[in-house]
């Protein structure tokens, strides 16, 4: 099986997090919490599980000049 290192679609994520949020929050009589928290860890395990591209923000050098010390000896 070569789709086990797949990664996780944005809307399955947030699918799965509602579902667990929904669950904690009926547990905890504050569904409206649950829904918020699992959309927002759901979204976020699923971006996690995207493969990083080639041009992402990270790789960018900065523009600053290192050697300049603005003025200051």
């Amino acid at each position: 099986m070569a789709d086990e290192n797949k990664p996780v679609k944005l809307e399955v994520g947030i699918g799965v997090g509602v579902a667990i949020g929904v669950a904690v929050g009926v547990a905890t009589d504050n569904v409206g919490l649950g829904i918020a928290l699992g959309v927002a860890l759901g979204a976020a395990y699923s971006m996690s599980t995207q493969p990083k591209t080639e041009n992402s923000s990270q790789d960018v050098e900065d523009d600053r000049n290192d050697s300049d010390t603005g003025g200051q000896s």
